[in-house]
């Protein structure tokens, strides 16, 4: 885009930032984010924020990603902190983990992904009397964790498949 004279915008940067964290490229994506507010004067957009956060998160950066957080000039969604949470699970961090729930669970506390994730935090810990607790949260608020699912476009109908589920209908005829 450079040798084209293409000004990026805030939706370059937010594809650059996200191939980046796939890649593992801190130090790229880190320069990336700074060329975009100070090269480029684009005012990062809370997606750019949790790819930032996401990207130290994925590379074992923990504390970094946290430190992020504190220093955004705009509070940190449930986003960000879902990026977070995500990488304290991979990377065992139980104690951030339990911090950045609680946060979560006061944003947002009818979202069910934050309680399903810190009940896997609870059970990788051997904590199974936590997730019992959280599980029992969960009926308490009525939150239930929906199946993941796919959906198929054949013969202009849209067809949704459940994981685990039996089909209403043979493959030949979808």
């Amino acid at each position: 885009m450079k040798e084209e004279g293409v000004r990026p915008n805030s939706l370059t940067f937010t594809a650059v930032l996200s191939a980046c964290r796939h890649a593992g490229l801190v130090d790229e994506g880190r320069k990336h984010f700074e060329s975009m507010i100070n090269d480029y004067s684009i005012v990062p957009r809370i997606e750019q924020f949790a790819s930032m956060v996401d990207l130290h998160g994925r590379a074992g950066r923990l504390t970094e990603a946290y430190r992020f957080i504190e220093m955004m000039p705009v509070q940190a969604d449930a986003s960000v902190w879902g990026a977070l949470l995500g990488s304290c699970r991979t990377y065992d961090n139980f104690e951030l983990a339990e911090l950045i729930a609680e946060k979560l669970f006061r944003l947002d506390p009818q979202d069910v992904t934050s309680y399903v994730m810190m009940s896997h935090v609870y059970a990788n810990a051997g904590r199974s009397e936590d997730v019992s607790k959280l599980r029992n949260l969960m009926r308490e608020r009525e939150l239930k964790k929906l199946p993941g699912h796919s959906v198929v476009e054949a013969n202009c109908r849209l067809h949704r498949f459940l994981v685990d589920s039996k089909p209403r209908h043979s493959w030949p005829t979808v």
